[in-house]
């Protein structure tokens, strides 16, 4: 019979025991940073709408144009003799 194998945790990783009238407070402090972190990498309102301004100007934003595809029959659509 095999015992359990050791769990290893990731470097940097840490325990931590919260009691549960503090879960409230531990919920809005992740809440807090994953705020923080969206707001560091999200594009500025005016960046965006600049963007978008350039490119309507300078042609980039055409509509897309349709590509029809030809469709060749193969081996598989004949019927079997």
């Amino acid at each position: 019979m095999c015992g359990t194998a050791p769990v290893t945790p990731p470097a940097g990783a840490f325990e931590l025991e919260v009691e549960e009238s503090h879960w409230d407070k531990v919920y809005n402090a992740i809440e807090y940073l994953k705020q923080g972190e969206r707001e560091k990498n999200m594009t500025q309102p005016d960046d965006a709408i600049n963007r978008a301004l350039a490119e309507f100007n300078n042609g980039s934003n055409d509509t897309t144009k349709s590509e029809e595809l030809l469709q060749l029959p193969s081996n598989g659509d004949k019927p079997s003799s």
